[in-house]
């Protein structure tokens, strides 16, 4: 699961601020400052810095150690195992790196089908993937399986399965299993 922002910090029905809402649904000791704070965040590993947005209100940080900062060093981002497996992985502002965001909903079990770039809508039987360039894209599936377009009738099988696009292509995909 992946959250960005003050989750719930402001209750539907009332209107009002729950400053402590974000903390008490994702476990997480999580901080909401309503000043005019940093929001350029770096990972806390290296210290690499990540496309963010310049400043934020409110902001939310994390008491404790984390996988990103802002640069003012609050913990900007952290993570941690779910119940029943998952992993739940949190980010006081959204980071603007595509890069970023792939490796962490992989890293948190999302399959992802197609490159980044692509949109991939999918159900258990069928996959919509859009190319917004021309060439072969490779999409890969969870599982071994034979596919087949149902728009134009391309088919492959196995669980990478490079496929010819047209810039702007749907391709809508019916899964059988094996392959």
């Amino acid at each position: 699961m992946l959250v960005i922002g003050p989750v719930e910090l402001v209750d539907r029905t009332s209107g009002r601020w729950r400053p402590g809402a974000p903390a008490e649904i994702l476990g997480l000791p999580i901080r909401v400052d309503d000043r005019q704070l940093p929001g350029k965040m770096a990972l806390s590993a290296d210290n690499s810095p990540i496309e963010s947005i310049d400043t934020l209100r409110p902001r939310a940080g994390l008491e404790g150690e984390g996988i990103l900062r802002y640069e003012d060093g609050t913990t900007a981002g952290a993570e941690r195992e779910l119940a029943g497996g998952g992993r739940l992985i949190w980010c006081g502002a959204p980071p603007l790196s595509t890069d970023l965001l792939r490796r962490w909903v992989e890293r948190a079990g999302v399959h992802c089908y197609a490159p980044s770039g692509c949109f991939a809508h999918a159900s258990r039987e069928l996959v919509s993937i859009t190319s917004p360039v021309a060439g072969e894209v490779a999409v890969r599936w969870p599982v071994k399986c034979g596919v087949e377009d149902l728009f134009d009738g391309w088919r492959a099988s196995g669980t990478d399965t490079p496929c010819p696009f047209a810039a702007g292509q749907t391709r809508l995909f019916a899964r059988k299993p094996g392959g």
